[in-house]
């Protein structure tokens, strides 16, 4: 069984105000000069996220009559998490946001960190 760590009262609000008309989702976008190896990236991601912050890997247990927890997802696994995409033509600013626009968009996966 995975560990259980109890969710603080402000993620359990977040995570009970969270509608399909109003996901309580934060996104962001960082732009390079250039695309670094996806090996570069993944390194940076487990040693200056994933090591120092356990909670990316969990997931969210929320069970009828308990409190929300976190829980250590055993099957965790970055490269489920990483994707390497490329703009459509033309590439440019317009590309990038329909794009985004387009990953941003359907709801995360209550089971998955």
């Amino acid at each position: 069984m995975a560990s259980r760590h109890p969710m603080p009262a402000a993620d359990a609000a977040w995570l009970h105000m969270d509608r399909p008309t109003n996901p309580m989702v934060v996104n962001g976008l960082v732009t390079l000069g250039e695309a670094p190896a996806v090996e570069t990236v993944s390194r940076v991601i487990e040693e200056r996220l994933l090591a120092r912050y356990p909670r990316f890997r969990q997931r969210v247990v929320d069970r009828l009559g308990r409190t929300p927890a976190f829980e250590d997802d055993p099957f965790f696994d970055l490269a489920n998490h990483l994707h390497r995409l490329a703009l459509p033509a033309p590439g440019d600013r317009a590309a990038l946001e329909a794009l985004v626009g387009d990953l941003i968009t359907p709801p995360l996966g209550p089971c998955r960190p």
